[in-house]
């Protein structure tokens, strides 16, 4: 604060700091700060005196109206100097001052603190918009208020309920009445929230310096160090950047290189000639065939501060090995070979004989994969000792080659069979017991028809839980072995009961009851009313169709329909031909359901009456409507006078509704008529409900013994109709009276005594719920006989209470189970011993045989589906393999082209791995139709502690219709501890379908799975020992043959300069190579950079494409499209622009004959019409013999 400031001005500028206000009250100076207090004093419209005038002002002139506000206050991390604080703007408040910002500017020289002023901005806009000011005359009882005190009023007239006000001046008037002015307040506008908090910088106070450059489009490219033949000798790699001769600060450019995984630096170098453009990396630390990361900068002339490093780039040196030119002639000696130093194109064929391999020579270190085959295993070789865990797998082993003499007691444990490899021919007698089977292994679909037989199971082991549904039908019971306490109560229903099989002496006591019976013919006259096994015979319709049952599952395995969309009814039809009488009564029933997004259908079940004469007469109908949900219409017609013959069922899709109709379970049968009633065979349960009304029944009639026992029952007469006149005297006993005929309405209030009721009439059916409380038993009434036999059911037990124990010994026999009809859930753990499968019983059909190796679920896709891939691009489909022969597997995926990369994933993959674990990854792919294209890339997904970690990936692409294989090896990151997913991308860009199967993903194995010495001469295949594989100094001169070691063949072609205009294609570069006759694929690897020299005034696009083109012969095997920016006319000046760094490696399988000869076709699109210059061309051909 300066010191001149008058002290009012000094109070202005702390009361800003503080949301105060200062007042003069008589001389003395009264100051408030902060939110604002509670009222002092509350008043209403009648506390003002109405002769004195008042004034009311809603709002002040735009000049005293504000909605942000600037500030401005001393910072001190800035020197205390003044700084800008975030500026406050409300687009509300903006919007209600009709667009208009207007802004107030603070100056809080008091406040250093940057969150204050913040709070400070938002409250003075706040309070400020608190516009309704008052000016009133109050009587003398007002007289203690000072001006900035709090008063709140009440107002009618104005609306107001308590609304605060804060006094501004107050006039003593010569009458003692107080005169003040008055304005709006609200303690709101004072709150603070975080929420409201604007971001705040502050400066640096140094000296600022610039941002270092980082050097952009640096790239690094595989490479070799030559000798004057031309020869490749060592690994190099080749760093390419670009330059700007106008960048006076650059001196030099700066080199890091560091093993791919490693933070440990390996080498440093520097290059003084930055204007070149690129530099050969070669220190003698690198080595061939390895994962290196570079990173490069500029260095300045004197401040180290300018430039960045780059980012890290990756690069693969080539696999450049030693050459004879660089061994002297006799050097190796016995002394100088370490162990399995020999490699395989080193040793002639046939020339390592059992003479010369010394006692245990062949370790496993010295066998390649698939290297022992049949051919080279002597008699009797392979013993015990000589196989490692594990080393016999379904591959190795040939057809019928296991017989029994070859397996050891225990041998074959549960991980030593595939799935479905133990068919019925496999199993001696009696092979499988009870301690051979793991838990739940026997499943429904082990068991062969028959197999289980009583023998076969154990005493009391088939439990509820092991019976499938429908599991026991009538064929699969012994005589009297369902007994009543192995039946549920409501469990044995009319489709569960065959023809004649409940006989009088299979019924207890008063067991059927009037709701049990049922008069009517069971046979369906529509035989085909539930299209079993798939049959559609008999119905016919315009329309109709046989659908299967997951079309709208719920009902049965196949199912009818009929069409939409037509307003017209839609029919189908089943014959019948059926003679009737006249009144003659039929059941008519049907299921059925519409589809759509809950669409309703209209539907109708008919029958169509035919009179004796064979014409048409009527039909009776039953209709009705539904959803998607299943619904069963059912009723009851009666033939009309004149039938004589029902000659059809028809099922209508009604035109009052344009949606589809589904239907199964079509029923029509014939009810029972009196005619079928043997005289006094109707006792009560054969009386319907409501049969007998009170007019059938004369007064007094009705006696005790005219009443058989349990004969009348509450169901059977109409409500009211007995009454105290139909009653002889105590004609109603207790065996008169049927099981619920009393209910609670027909008994007075205490009637029931104990002297009324007989001991054990009452059942818990008699008993209403909840209605036996404490008072109405008596002391030691209930005891364990007082509660009946089943009166627990189904919804009092929890589920898996009944056990084996409640199935009576050995009642279950082979004949009691249905066929196939005892799944896996069905049975219970260990249940079924080798006691209780039949001889030669489980067959190779009952196992299912997989590769547990690979990784990739489903990779050669043998379900025929997309199994175990959780999302894939529309137009992906499993095909069979003969859609591109020659074919490979029964199926593959087709892939369509399409501009760009579309990618499936697999779906709920978790595979342990650990850091440094190897990984390889196969697949077979091909393209189809003329001008083919395509590339697929296999890429894995690592996860570390939850998390994404990496991935990575393989790729193979290509321009033939021919199969292409793909083989890649993979290194799990150090950090990841599992593989979450898999995916299979189709790169876009490419033209017509492309096809991948045989996705396969395998841990490399190491070599302690082989025994030391288990591995002979004759268990070596041809050329299966490689250099990694042969111990350092291994190799002596007794264990090379004359002529054993070859070379490798390769060719190459170099240029400095070649030209080509914009869009001409050109070809820079060929060779031919000779000597393939024994190679497997010749490497062609090709590298080149490109510059445009544009001239001045051209016009040049925003980016060029650079197209290269591999040749064989006249056959293109590769093209490659690299997209890279180009430089844009700066107007007058002619320049030359570093366009793409081009670098391309694949493997060409695809030659014939001897030799091949091999060019290399580029052209660019950069849009000018300077020149193109292809500089420092490679190509490098290298093939390896077999």
């Amino acid at each position: 604060m300066k010191g001149d400031l008058e002290p009012i001005e000094l109070c202005q500028k702390l009361d800003r700091a503080c949301n105060g206000k200062t007042a003069e009250n008589g001389g003395i100076y009264k100051t408030v700060c902060g939110n604002p207090a509670l009222p002092v004093y509350y008043f209403t419209d009648e506390d003002l005196i109405i002769s004195e005038p008042q004034t009311f002002t809603p709002f002040p002139g735009l000049e005293k109206t504000y909605n942000g506000a600037h500030a401005s206050y001393p910072e001190p991390d800035e020197a205390w100097s003044a700084k800008d604080a975030p500026p406050r703007y409300r687009s509300d408040l903006e919007a209600e001052d009709d667009g208009r910002r207007l802004i107030a500017n603070l100056t809080y020289e008091a406040v250093p603190y940057k969150r204050q002023v913040q709070r400070l901005m938002r409250a003075a806009i706040e309070a400020n918009r608190r516009f309704r000011s008052h000016q009133g005359v109050f009587t003398p009882a007002v007289k203690l208020l000072e001006p900035l005190d709090v008063i709140a009023w009440t107002s009618a007239r104005n609306g107001y309920d308590n609304k605060r006000f804060q006094l501004g001046a107050v006039d003593d008037l010569n009458n003692v009445n107080q005169s003040a002015a008055f304005s709006e307040l609200d303690p709101a506008d004072y709150d603070w929230s975080s929420d409201y908090e604007l971001p705040t910088t502050t400066g640096p106070l140094g000296r600022v310096k610039p941002q270092p450059r980082v050097l952009g489009s640096f790239g690094v490219f595989p490479a070799t160090v030559k000798d004057a033949l031309g020869v490749d000798r060592r690994p190099a790699i080749r760093a390419a950047w670009p330059y700007n001769n106008d960048d006076v600060a650059i001196r030099a450019i700066a080199f890091q290189v560091r093993e791919a995984g490693k933070t440990d630096v390996m080498w440093r170098g520097r290059s003084d000639q930055p204007e070149e453009g690129e530099a050969l990396l070669a220190p003698f630390s690198l080595l061939p065939d390895t994962d290196y990361e570079v990173k490069a900068k500029f260095v300045g002339g004197g401040n180290t501060e300018l430039f960045a490093w780059s980012a890290w780039m990756p690069v693969r040196t080539p696999n450049v090995q030693l050459t004879a030119a660089d061994i002297l002639d006799g050097a190796i000696v016995a002394a100088k070979l370490a162990d399995a130093a020999v490699e395989a194109n080193k040793i002639m064929t046939g020339a390592v004989t059992e003479l010369k391999l010394a006692d245990r020579a062949v370790s496993d270190l010295k066998i390649k994969l698939a290297a022992i085959k049949t051919e080279l295993i002597e008699n009797q070789a392979v013993v015990a000792a000589a196989l490692a865990d594990v080393a016999v797998t379904q591959q190795k082993i040939a057809t019928n080659a296991v017989t029994q003499l070859k397996i050891a007691a225990d041998a074959v444990t549960e991980a030593k069979v595939a799935v479905d490899a133990i068919t019925q021919g496999k199993i001696a007698s009696n092979a499988v017991n009870e301690l051979k089977l793991a838990a739940a292994a026997v499943t429904e679909a082990k068991v062969a028809v028959g197999a289980i037989t009583q023998l076969k199971i154990s005493t009391g082991a088939v439990g509820n839980a092991q019976l499938a549904s429908l599991a026991v039908d009538a064929a699969k019971l012994a005589t009297n072995a369902v007994t009543t306490t192995k039946i549920a109560d409501d469990a044995i229903t009319t489709p569960k009961l065959v023809t004649g099989a409940v006989v009088a002496d299979k019924v207890a006591a008063n067991a059927i009851t009037a709701p049990k019976i049922l008069v009517s013919d069971l046979t369906n006259l529509v035989m085909n009313g539930s299209f079993v096994g798939g049959s559609s015979d008999g119905w016919s319709g315009g329309g109709f169709e046989l659908r299967a049952g997951t079309s709208r599952p719920g009902k049965t395995e196949y199912i009818g329909y009929l069409p939409a969309g037509s307003t017209s009814n839609i029919t189908a039809q089943f014959p019948v031909n059926v003679p009737v009488s006249e009144g003659d009564q039929f059941y008519l029933a049907m299921d059925f359901a519409s589809a759509g997004s809950g669409a309703a259908v209209d539907a109708a079940i008919q029958v169509v009456w035919y009179d004796a004469t064979n014409s048409y007469l009527s039909t009776s109908s039953l209709t009705d409507s539904a959803g998607t949900s299943w619904k069963t219409r059912a009723g009851t017609i009666n033939a009309p006078a004149g039938a004589a013959y029902i000659q059809r069922v028809n099922v209508i899709r009604q035109g009052t509704s344009v949606t589809l109709l589904y239907f199964t379970n079509v029923v029509l049968r014939k009810m029972a008529s009196a005619e079928l009633i043997v005289d006094g065979a109707i006792i009560a349960s054969k009386v319907a409900a409501l049969a007998i009304a009170a007019t059938n029944i004369q007064a007094g009639a009705i006696t005790a013994g005219k009443i058989a026992a349990d004969a009348v029952t509450a169901t059977n007469i109409v409500a009211g109709t007995i009454t105290s006149t139909e009653l002889a005297s105590n004609s109603v006993v207790a065996a008169k009276i049927a099981a619920g005929a009393i209910v609670a309405g027909k008994i007075a209030a205490d009637a029931v005594t104990a002297a009324n009721v007989v001991a054990g009439t009452l059942t818990a059916v008699e008993l209403a719920s909840s209605s036996i409380i404490a008072s109405k038993i008596a002391a030691n009434a209930v005891t364990t006989d007082k509660i009946a036999t089943n009166a627990v059911t189904a919804n009092e037990i929890a589920a898996g209470t009944i056990t084996a124990t409640e199935i009576a010994s050995g009642a279950i026999t082979t004949v009691k189970l249905a066929a196939e009809s005892i799944t896996g859930a069905k049975i219970a753990a260990n249940t079924i011993g080798a006691n209780h499968i039949a001889a030669n019983s489980i067959t190779a059909k009952q196992l299912v045989i997989m590769d547990w190796e690979n990784i990739a679920p489903n990779g050669q896709w043998i379900t025929g589906d997309n199994a175990g891939w959780g999302s894939y691009p529309s137009g992906w489909n499993v095909v069979g393999a003969g859609a591109r022969p020659p074919q490979r597997g029964d199926y593959i995926l087709s892939t369509p082209g399409v501009a760009d990369d579309r990618t499936m994933t697999t779906a709920g993959l978790d595979v342990p791995v650990q850091g440094g674990e190897q990984l390889n990854v196969q697949f077979d792919c091909a393209g189809s139709g003329s001008g083919a294209s395509w590339e697929f890339r296999v890429r894995l997904v690592y996860y570390a502690a939850g998390s994404y970690l990496s991935g990575s990936t393989v790729t193979l692409s290509g321009t033939s219709v021919s199969w292409q294989r793909q083989n890649g090896t993979m290194s799990v990151p150090a950090a990841a501890d599992r593989i979450q997913r898999i995916e299979i991308t189709r790169a876009g860009g490419g033209s017509n379908n492309a096809f991948i199967t045989n996705v396969v993903v395998r841990r490399k194995k190491g070599g302690e799975l082989i025994v030391d010495g288990a591995i002979s001469a004759d268990h070596i295949r041809a050329n299966a020992i490689e250099t990694d594989k042969i111990v350092l100094g291994g190799v002596t001169t007794t264990k090379i043959d004359a002529g054993a070691v070859t070379n490798v063949v390769s060719a190459y072609a170099s240029g400095s300069t070649s030209d080509h205009n914009n869009n001409v294609v050109r070809t820079v570069a060929s060779a031919t190579i000779s000597g393939l006759t024994d190679a497997n694929a010749v490497q062609v690897v090709f590298n080149c950079r490109t510059v445009q020299s544009a001239r001045a005034g051209d016009a040049v696009s925003s980016r060029s494409t650079t197209t290269v083109v591999i040749k064989r012969g006249s056959t293109v095997i590769a093209t490659r499209d690299i997209v890279d920016c180009a430089l844009v006319d700066s107007g007058g000046i002619g320049r030359i622009g570093t366009m793409p760094a081009i670098a391309i490696a694949f493997a060409d399988t695809g030659f014939t004959g001897s030799s091949a000869t091999y060019s290399v076709e580029i052209s660019s699109d950069y849009g000018g019409s300077g020149t193109c210059y292809t500089q420092q061309r490679f190509l490098q051909l290298m093939a390896t013999k077999r």
